[in-house]
């Protein structure tokens, strides 16, 4: 995660990553950037990534039974 000043006393997240397994995601909105991605690079995917809305994204984990 990395942060940026959002106001005078806060800080606010501005970039995240997200890693399960070999699958990575990604979304970066600081200092005028606009990145969102995902990979893997297993041939299992382990996370499950919604689109929501624009700028709203759900992640989780998936579930296996062996």
């Amino acid at each position: 995660m990395k942060t940026k000043r959002c106001n005078r006393v806060a800080r606010c997240a501005c970039a995240i990553a997200v890693k399960a397994g070999g699958d990575v995601f990604v979304v970066n909105r600081c200092d005028g950037t606009s990145f969102i991605g995902f990979t893997h690079t297993d041939t299992q995917k382990v996370l499950d990534v919604i689109r929501v809305h624009d700028t709203k994204y759900r992640v989780s984990i998936k579930e296996y039974t062996i």
